[in-house]
């Protein structure tokens, strides 16, 4: 969870002969408020999933925290002079304490919060759409999900799009994500994953309301 309070969530890598030799971090607190901050954020991230059943599939759990942050958070569209305030829309820290943020900032939030109900997810990024979302791992294979473009509606909670959740390359391509040039934060190609299409067709497709979980009974 360090990346919660790094600027942008990114690390200076340092190269010598051998490869990396020092890591930097740069964080947006100081020092004598960082054990205060990071308890906050980390506990706002744990009431966030509280409801979470374990016994739920993964994309019950997947679904559930994607409908939560679509109808809770917003898109940033303003721009700021201030460096320190760029910075916070990209990162996961200036989501949970602002509510709002642009594509880097959504993406590493819900990596965060999957990894809290044990689901792996990485960032994709994209430099031709200039934008960011994530790769779920289920079951041995990987799925799609961009929170941003799946929460269009400014202002407006209880709104979710569904075009960009738990999709395959192809599909995703047929959703506006019309590039070729998907990495990962690593710089592996997402097109040496096995990315899945299990659930192009599932019940959430064409859905713009939040999904909610019927009372067990």
């Amino acid at each position: 969870d360090v990346v919660v309070l790094t600027i942008k969530n990114s690390m200076p890598y340092y190269y010598g002969q051998t490869g990396i030799v020092a890591i930097a971090p740069k964080y947006m607190v100081e020092d004598d408020e960082y054990e205060e901050v990071y308890e906050t954020v980390t506990s706002r991230m744990d009431e966030i999933v509280a409801d979470v059943d374990p016994a739920w599939s993964a994309p019950e759990k997947a679904l559930y925290i994607h409908e939560w942050m679509t109808d809770h958070y917003y898109y940033d569209n303003n721009e700021y002079d201030n460096a320190d305030e760029q910075y916070l829309r990209h990162t996961a820290y200036g989501m949970l304490t602002r509510e709002y943020a642009v594509c880097e900032g959504y993406a590493w939030l819900y990596t965060l919060l999957l990894r809290r109900v044990g689901i792996e997810s990485v960032m994709v990024t994209s430099d031709s759409l200039c934008h960011a979302w994530n790769l779920l791992e289920i079951g041995g294979s990987w799925y799609h999900v961009d929170v941003t473009w799946d929460d269009p509606y400014d202002g407006l909670a209880g709104r979710s799009e569904h075009d960009s959740f738990l999709k395959s390359n192809e599909a995703m391509l047929n959703s506006s994500h019309n590039s070729t040039d998907w990495v990962l934060t690593s710089g592996q190609s997402v097109y040496d994953m096995p990315v899945s299409d299990l659930y192009d067709n599932a019940f959430w497709n064409g859905v713009s309301s939040t999904v909610e979980r019927a009372p067990d009974g």
